[in-house]
């Protein structure tokens, strides 16, 4: 069957293709849900957002579920997911039934401005100052004027749908978190959004939306929190967060995934630079049972400043995927990129990072390095740096190294008689503290610290 854009139906279904109807691998899955979405919109069916929620549709049926025998999943083999039946669920279904108590859930010790996004959906917003504005997508939608156009330009426009998980998710966008930063306003504590995905998502589908736009001259810090009420429930999540970033607009970026540690996790940060941007992104995992971090970043404009770091550590059979993705369009852009990774047991790491620079893109300094940290010999990771240069005047380089502890160096603390578990602890801090120190939040460095020994077991 083929689909326009302008008027997608859910197919006609074997009885077999019934049966797995709740599958992810088969696109009826979509069709019918989006089938069933779309016939509860009413009037918001002609907003122009619906628009592109055909295109992803469309983009979705096009391209399919994903498997490893494309190149972008090569060393990531999604069939766990395609096995599973995890049915979505509307949000307004999966609304908390009783006030939780998330203050747990927040950086200890830290003045910041609280939002907490429960199953996708806003329940709490603390402290919010002028010039920041934080709305669900309805409230948006039909908000003022300033807002609606917000989210008409923006929402769906810089994360692509030639993916099928971002095709997945727009297409299926029914509601989302819009913050809007003002022209000239610069906040001196941090937006922390702390993302919970509680027992109501247990074997289901989640669909998680966030748009941040950053007018010129702007300057924020946003900590991104992602938990789940429990270590061991299953359940996908699928999130998509863009970012806008206006000329001269400063924007920093810091993201703790924990997810239960038997969910399945495919996140996409994707934004949109204009000339003289600084923007910064630092990815943490620790949870879910195979996760997928993809980071892509677009330079629209001349001059600007990207800082991309990463910090993995897990263990038993956890698998994690970092992919990023650095678009240079625009000459005299400057960018430095480092991913690190601590895979104990049975875990396994992949790195797939790629640099691109454009004829017009002159001047263009990039630096991209992945290094690799294995503490057993059951422990694996692939990586794979990649360069696509197409202008002659620009400094380039990337590099991946993958090893164990040093035997050396354990001798020697040893021999100074520090014990073997201490002797661990310092040679994995000393490993992981480059990506940790450039956290510039004390409060959440210390956090980061304590959860890397946590979960390592090299916690007294």
């Amino acid at each position: 069957m083929t689909i326009d854009s302008t008027s997608p139906t859910p197919c006609k279904t074997s009885k077999s293709a019934k049966d797995g109807l709740e599958n992810l691998a088969t696109t009826d899955w979509l069709l019918t849900h989006f089938a069933q979405f779309e016939k509860g919109l009413n009037g918001e069916a002609k907003l122009p957002l619906h628009s592109k929620r055909k295109e992803a549709l469309a983009s979705y049926q096009r391209l399919g579920f994903p498997n490893s025998s494309q190149e972008e999943w090569k060393y990531t083999n999604p069939a766990p997911i395609q096995s599973r039946s995890f049915p979505l669920v509307s949000v307004d279904k999966l609304a908390p039934k009783k006030e939780k108590n998330l203050d747990s859930y927040f950086t200890k010790g830290l003045t910041s401005i609280k939002v907490a996004v429960v199953n996708g959906q806003v329940v709490s917003i603390d402290n919010c100052p002028d010039g920041l504005t934080i709305l669900s997508l309805k409230e948006a939608q039909h908000g003022a004027t300033e807002i609606s156009a917000l989210v008409e330009k923006h929402l769906a426009s810089h994360a692509q749908s030639d993916e099928a998980f971002v095709a997945m998710n727009t297409s299926l966008i029914e509601n989302a978190v819009i913050i809007h930063l003002k022209s000239g306003v610069v906040l001196s504590n941090p937006v922390e959004l702390v993302c919970l995905s509680d027992e109501a998502v247990s074997e289901k589908t989640i669909l998680p939306r966030l748009l941040i736009v950053a007018d010129k001259n702007s300057e924020a810090t946003f900590i991104e929190r992602c938990f789940s009420t429990s270590n061991t429930q299953q359940y996908c999540i699928n999130s998509v967060l863009e970012f806008s970033v206006a000329e001269n607009a400063k924007i920093s970026h810091y993201r703790l995934q924990s997810e239960s540690t038997e969910a399945f996790s495919v996140s996409t940060i994707a934004a949109s630079l204009d000339s003289y941007a600084n923007f910064s992104t630092h990815t943490f995992s620790f949870g879910g049972k195979l996760v997928r971090n993809n980071v892509n970043i677009v330079m629209n404009g001349c001059n600007c400043n990207v800082v991309m770091n990463g910090l993995t550590a897990i263990n038993a059979d956890q698998h994690v995927d970092n992919h990023t993705l650095l678009d240079n369009t625009k000459p005299n852009c400057e960018s430095n990129e480092l991913y690190k990774g601590v895979y104990a047991d049975s875990s396994q790491g992949v790195f797939s990072g790629t640099i691109i620079v454009r004829p017009d893109a002159q001047k263009t300094n990039a630096i991209q390095s992945n290094r690799s940290l294995l503490l057993s010999d059951q422990a694996s990771v692939n990586t794979k740096p990649q360069l696509k240069i197409w202008a002659d005047d620009v400094k380039c380089t990337h590099g991946a190294t993958i090893g164990q502890l040093d035997d050396d160096a354990m001798f020697y603390l040893r021999i100074r008689g520090v014990s073997e578990k201490d002797a661990r602890v310092m040679l994995i801090h000393a490993f992981a503290s480059e990506v940790i120190s450039a956290v510039k939040i004390s409060a959440l460095r210390s956090d980061l610290e304590e959860r890397l020994l946590e979960k390592l077991n090299l916690k007294e």
